[in-house]
């Protein structure tokens, strides 16, 4: 019972020993424009672990949370407001395993107010900034930092009077100061290059509040610079575009080419055998028939009678034998051809080729014809 005793509070002894380890250890708050971390290490850390982080202003706590990771992002609490930005500020780290905890390790102290006596000085980034160059001069343009980031637009959203004043470096430490107010959605100032060196110029600012007393430093850029523009870019461009179009034009010419030369001929028709079409013989399906004409006279009115003449083809048929008479009248008669077949009303059979008889016509006078049309 005795040694149980002795090794529980061995163990004991040994846990507490543990925990009064430098764990965490390197706590540390970095800066990047307007983001805001702290980090620190754990060494032997157990998967039950968690992190007790608070953030401070002075001895207040302005902010509390827990977690299991080796790092915080502080940014959404330290733009809380313009005050929280501006102030003092640091982070204690506690290690919590179960209900033991380890002892508070500080950070390092940080603000973005360069009138504090701080360890680290943060510092906001310019927004992308535009030079537009022209000869001698230039214009500078960005967009305003209280419109282009939310985290500025938080923390100064009650001061409604707040303005960016920022310094435009050009030439030889050629210095031209210019103001912006809050409700401006772009910041511009003008400035020119007496030397004419080279086109380029450098920023620094101060977010200012309404009382003009609180100012939030903004980090100088790096040189930016802008290509004059002049007419030789003009010429420039139009000797380049009829370039380009001279190498259009001849690539198009020879995809044609290329392209004529691949594609296929379509077959030309075969020629016609003349030889064979004369040797072939063509058989036609004649058929031959009986053609009965008849004859009968009739009196006309002056005459008291008339002939029923019948019209026949000439090359009508080999077996039929013709008689052609000529009919002449000296007042009110025609002269036709008229094939005489029979003086009386016999009837002759004769073969003749079928033709397709046409309706009887009155050729005038009561001379009535039948007609028959070749095929």
């Amino acid at each position: 019972m005795l040694l149980l005793r002795t090794l529980t509070a061995a163990l004991l002894i040994n846990w507490g020993l543990s925990w009064s380890a430098p764990c965490p250890e390197n706590v540390v708050v970095s800066c990047e424009n307007l983001k805001i971390t702290v980090r620190w290490d754990c060494q032997g850390r157990q998967p039950e672990t968690s992190f007790r982080v608070k953030m401070m202003s002075y001895s207040t706590v302005t902010h509390e949370a827990i977690t299991k990771h080796s790092e915080y992002d502080l940014s959404h609490y330290v733009w809380k407001s313009k005050d929280i930005s501006l102030s003092f500020l640091y982070v204690t780290v506690t290690a919590l395993h179960g209900g033991n905890q380890s002892k508070e390790v500080e950070s390092n102290t940080f603000s973005f107010n360069a009138l504090k006596t701080i360890y680290t000085y943060c510092l906001l980034e310019f927004p992308p900034v535009f030079l537009v160059v022209d000869k001698t001069s230039a214009v500078v343009k960005f967009p305003n930092p209280f419109q282009f980031y939310d985290e500025i637009k938080q923390a100064y959203k009650t001061s409604a009077d707040s303005l960016l004043k920022f310094t435009v470096t050009s030439g030889i430490n050629l210095e031209k100061d210019a103001f912006c107010r809050k409700a401006e959605p772009t910041c511009t100032t003008q400035v020119t290059f007496p030397d004419s060196r080279e086109n380029c110029v450098t920023l620094k600012g101060w977010l200012i509040d309404d009382q003009g007393i609180d100012v939030l430093p903004i980090n100088q850029t790096q040189k930016i610079c802008g290509s004059e523009k002049n007419g030789n870019e003009v010429t420039l461009l139009i000797i380049l575009l009829c370039i380009f179009g001279m190498i259009l034009s001849v690539a198009v010419i020879v995809i044609c080419k290329v392209k004529a030369w691949t594609m296929k001929s379509p077959p030309l028709p075969k020629l016609l055998d003349v030889k064979h079409s004369l040797n072939q013989k063509y058989v036609l399906d004649e058929k031959i028939t009986a053609v009965t004409i008849q004859g009968s006279s009739e009196k006309g009115p002056d005459e008291g009678s008339g002939e029923l003449l019948q019209k026949g083809l000439e090359d009508s048929s080999p077996f039929l034998g013709r008689n052609r008479k000529d009919y002449n009248s000296t007042d009110s008669s025609m002269k036709t051809e008229t094939l005489s077949m029979s003086s009386e009303d016999d009837e002759m059979e004769y073969e003749y080729e079928f033709r397709e008889p046409v309706p009887y016509r009155d050729m005038g006078n009561g001379d009535v014809v039948i007609v028959y049309t070749g095929t």
